[in-house]
């Protein structure tokens, strides 16, 4: 994703020359919602490549949208105040950056804690029923020699791990969308 933001800035900086900023930032945002929806999308069983290509299409959305807006945000600016409007403009962006980190990590960590109680309350929330995984675990344990007190310990620590990895996905889920 950096290295196609590199690449494409360059190419947007020019085209911001050529069409207006406001084109070019409406379509990067447009493509930008796309890939929040398909990230919003990804499972345990999507494949690294998908992930690896929509995070390098939103690289691509966002070389649509960085330079257009430092193009017509200091476009309309005195050659006197562009010192002064570029500072403001990177200051903006980095308070920017810093709340919606921290906005998005607290979105985060409260769906997750919320999805937690609700698959530890509501055990046949999970694919294959709470009850018939703990009972596949147990066999499986006890199968490859472990105790029954081993087995069934072992057992409910796999399904813990589970209910936080299904948690975690549909906290993402929630957080992308």
């Amino acid at each position: 994703a950096a290295v196609v933001i590199g690449v494409l800035s360059v190419a947007t900086g020019r085209l911001s020359d050529l069409v207006p900023p406001k084109l070019l930032v409406i379509f990067g945002l447009a493509t930008s919602a796309l890939c929040m929806f398909q990230h919003a999308t990804i499972t345990t069983v999507t494949s690294i490549e998908a992930i690896t290509f929509w995070f390098t299409i939103r690289g691509f959305t966002r070389a649509f949208t960085i330079t257009p807006l430092t193009t017509g945000s200091l476009a309309p600016l005195a050659e006197a105040e562009l010192r002064m409007g570029s500072g403001l403009l990177s200051l903006n962006r980095g308070i920017a950056s810093a709340v919606s980190v921290a906005l998005t990590t607290t979105v985060l960590q409260n769906r997750l804690a919320e999805r937690v109680l609700l698959l530890a309350e509501d055990q046949n929330a999970m694919p294959l029923g709470a009850e018939a995984l703990l009972q596949h675990f147990f066999l499986t344990f006890q199968h490859l020699g472990d105790f029954a007190d081993m087995a069934q310990s072992k057992a409910v620590t796999m399904l813990q791990q589970l209910f936080g990895a299904e948690a975690a996905l549909h906290s993402y889920h929630d957080t992308f969308i």
